[in-house]
Parts: C-alpha cells; sequence; structure tokens
C-alpha cells in the first residue's frame, strides 16, 4: 500500500542532510522506522 505524506521543508533538508551521511537508507526506510518507534506500546 503506498501513502503520500506532507513533510515541511525544515525537516525535509534534515531527512536530506542524514540521508546523505547514510546512504544505505531511504526516506521510506527512515519514516517507517520512526514510525515504528514512536507507536510502539510503552510499558
Amino acid at each position: 500500500m503506498r501513502r503520500t505524506l506532507y513533510i515541511p521543508d525544515e525537516l525535509w533538508e534534515q531527512l536530506r542532510d542524514y540521508l546523505k551521511q547514510h546512504p544505505q537508507e531511504n526516506a521510506s526506510s527512515v519514516v517507517q522506522v520512526a514510525l515504528r518507534d514512536k507507536l510502539r506500546p510503552r510499558n
């Protein structure tokens, strides 16, 4: 399933800088990891 997300320019620039330093990753993988972390159950 594919979805469209709107990301503010400032946040996109930070993501772009991160990806330059981590070329093995891509925007989708970073967002997926961040969402999993944010949405995981907390005890």
